[in-house]
C-alpha cells in the first residue's frame, strides 16, 4: 500500500551470481535491446578486463546487442532466476514480473575458484557502484550467493571493504 508505485526506473540493479542469461526476453527493453548495461565475467580471461581490476572480461550493451558477448549463464540458471525475481519485465510470459521491471542491469559473473574469492565480490560491488555513479544513478546490489568463508562477524577484509563501499556515497544498497 505505497502512496506511489515504484518500477525501478532510473535505478541500476547489480546481480552478482553465476551469470545471467542476458538473452532472456524479460531482460530486454520494449525495442528489443538488452537492459544489461555491463556484464563482467570473472571466469573469462578476455582481452577487455576492467582496467581498475585487471581480470575477467568486460562486455557492454553494444557487445550484447550485436551478439559478440560470449558470456552467458548456462549451468544452473540461479543468476537468471534471481535476476527475474528482482527485475524481470514479464515479457516472456506476460505475467511474471519482478519487483523492479524497469531497472537497468549490471551483471557480474563470479568465479568461485578465484583466490581470495570474497575480495573479488568486493571488487564486483565496487564496479557496480562506480558504473552507477558515472551514470548518476542509485544502485542496488544483489548477492544471492555465499559460502562459509570469512569471520561471520562482519570483520573480515571483504566485509569491511563492502561496508566501506556502502557508506562511501548515498544511493547504495
Amino acid at each position: 500500500p505505497l502512496e506511489s508505485s515504484y518500477t525501478g526506473e532510473g535505478v541500476i540493479i547489480g546481480i552478482i551470481d553465476q551469470g545471467v542469461d542476458w538473452q532472456h526476453p524479460d531482460f530486454l527493453s520494449p525495442n528489443g535491446d538488452t537492459r544489461v548495461l555491463k556484464y563482467w565475467d570473472h571466469s573469462n580471461s578476455g582481452p577487455n578486463p576492467p582496467a581498475a581490476y585487471g581480470y575477467g572480461q568486460l562486455w557492454d550493451s553494444t557487445d550484447i546487442n550485436n551478439g559478440t558477448c560470449t558470456s552467458l549463464e548456462e549451468s544452473t540458471a540461479h543468476g537468471t532466476s534471481v535476476a527475474g525475481i528482482a527485475l524481470g519485465n514479464g515479457v516472456a510470459n506476460g505475467t511474471n514480473r519482478g519487483m523492479a521491471p524497469n531497472a537497468s542491469i549490471i551483471v557480474v559473473e563470479s568465479d568461485f575458484s578465484l583466490p581470495n574469492w570474497t575480495l573479488t565480490i568486493a571488487d564486483a560491488i565496487d564496479f557496480i557502484f562506480n558504473e552507477a555513479e558515472a551514470l548518476g544513478m542509485p544502485a542496488v546490489v544483489n548477492l544471492s550467493l555465499g559460502s562459509y568463508l570469512g569471520s561471520h562477524d562482519g570483520n573480515d577484509p571483504a566485509s569491511e571493504a563492502i561496508e566501506m563501499l556502502l557508506d562511501e556515497a548515498p544511493g547504495r544498497i
